[in-house]
């Protein structure tokens, strides 16, 4: 379990050394938890960004407040895998530090794939 005590992040199994040594992954203005509901409430779509809150151990409301956009927006960026507008994005790709394009690769790869 990720989240017992005295446990540290697999950041290691997610990015890559050259990456994590390079900058900080995040810039966390404040304390924060990851929901487990988040996980059970509805299929989770975009299981990078979902995966970063939870290694991170952030909650999507606080995620959603320090990029400026709306939770509930937020949630369908990770249950139905909804592609935010370039600016959403760039917010995104900021606050994480990792590009936009790993970010929402579920999402795109989701599009592209025939009906």
């Amino acid at each position: 379990n990720v989240h017992s005590k005295g446990c540290t992040s697999p950041r290691h199994i997610l990015f890559r050394e050259e990456l994590l040594e390079k900058s900080p992954l995040i810039c966390q203005p404040a304390p924060s938890r990851f929901m487990k509901r988040t996980l059970t409430r509805s299929p989770v779509s975009n299981r990078i960004l979902t995966g970063l809150c939870m290694v991170h151990d952030l909650s999507v409301s606080d995620v959603s407040r320090w990029i400026g956009v709306h939770p509930g927006t937020f949630r369908k960026w990770l249950h139905q895998g909804t592609v935010p507008s370039a600016a959403f994005q760039e917010k995104a790709e900021q606050f994480f530090r990792i590009p936009k394009s790993v970010l929402f690769a579920d999402c795109a790869l989701k599009q592209d794939s025939p009906k």
